[in-house]
């Protein structure tokens, strides 16, 4: 949009800057807020159940326990699911 609107007069840079200028300066400016808000989000992502007070593998183990019903196998996708052994029921994939 931004250079649409340098291409097109619709935006007339300050004095002494060129359009050139002004869409490289725009281009350089994406390129660091793409970096820093992906590394922000990252970062974000990883601490924030530590940042509200949750321990995110005792959630998880907790809730394992609580999907399984108390049954000795494991929940679907947990560790442990595919191992070879008797199951009362039939698994098609």
């Amino acid at each position: 949009m931004g250079q649409n609107a340098l291409d097109s007069g619709a935006y007339i840079p300050p004095a002494g800057m060129t359009t050139e200028e002004v869409g490289a300066n725009m281009a350089a400016a994406y390129a660091i807020s793409y970096v820093l808000s992906s590394v922000g989000i990252i970062l974000l992502i990883r601490d924030l159940p530590r940042i509200f007070g949750f321990d995110a593998v005792a959630d998880a183990k907790r809730a394992e326990a609580d999907f399984c019903g108390g049954a000795t196998h494991p929940v679907p996708g947990a560790p442990g699911a595919l191992s070879m052994g008797f199951y009362s029921y039939d698994l098609r994939a």
